[in-house]
């Protein structure tokens, strides 16, 4: 399992800027806070099961698009080793 990890005030900025343009009502702070919090709960079993298995591969999404690219590309290169 692979799994991007981004900073909460990083994807937090990301939301509220997409709520400013998207007309969607709701992102709003409470309500993207309760996304968050929802999707933390429910993944974390999951994530826990892959690394107990040492099956867990974190990718670190706060870095550029390009980064990004570069790690996740690592971590799929190395599954081929």
């Amino acid at each position: 399992m692979s799994l991007t990890e981004v900073s909460f005030l990083s994807a937090l900025s990301i939301k509220l800027k997409r709520g400013e343009t998207s007309g969607r009502v709701d992102d709003t702070l409470d309500i993207i806070k309760k996304r968050f919090e929802t999707a933390r709960l429910e993944s974390l079993p999951i994530v826990q099961y892959y690394a107990n298995h040492s099956k867990l591969r974190i990718a670190h999404a706060d870095n550029s698009v390009e980064n990004v690219f570069v790690e996740v590309s690592a971590l799929f290169e190395a599954l081929k080793a």
